[in-house]
């Protein structure tokens, strides 16, 4: 029968893998995708864009927030194995720290984006060169986002397989 610790630290890393495949799958299939199929205003890349964003953003910090915490408890519940407790903890603190990485590269880029939604809104005319080098700059920051939760499940199912200890 398995214990509390590697049950939770198998549905922690079920779930960073699972975050870390969805932001993936966004910036390799999604953003490539309205790239390649605007038309020659850049309105429609905007609006696109900023639906993927608004669909992401409402989820993907949950995820990585509820993952972290079931790898903390899952350090919790090892108290006694040692190094699980420790590598459960990076595991968990790994898949959080996608959200500081946000803050710190992307918001830039997600304002600028906004910026240039704005202009449009307001009637003004965007550049669509300018949109696409956004929303492809974005695509780089987010696939690197994705390593976060994917190392924290690396290591976390690892640590449950007890490879590592």
């Amino acid at each position: 029968m398995a214990s509390l610790a590697t049950t939770l630290g198998s549905v922690a890393a079920f779930t960073s893998a699972f975050l870390a495949g969805g932001m993936n799958l966004v910036s390799m299939l999604t953003v490539p995708m309205i790239l390649t199929t605007t038309p020659p205003d850049s309105s429609l890349l905007l609006r696109q864009w900023n639906f993927v964003y608004n669909s992401g953003h409402k989820l993907g910090p949950k995820l990585s927030v509820t993952g972290g915490l079931i790898y903390f408890a899952a350090a919790w519940a090892s108290q006694e194995r040692g190094r699980s407790v420790a590598l459960y903890a990076i595991s968990g603190v790994l898949t959080m720290s996608m959200i500081p990485f946000t803050w710190l590269f992307i918001l830039r880029i997600n304002s600028a984006i906004f910026l240039e939604i704005e202009k449009g809104r307001a009637g003004g005319s965007t550049n669509l060169a300018q949109a696409q080098y956004l929303v492809g700059r974005w695509r780089s920051l987010n696939i690197a986002r994705t390593f976060f939760p994917l190392f924290g499940a690396a290591l976390g199912l690892l640590t449950v397989c007890g490879v590592v200890r």
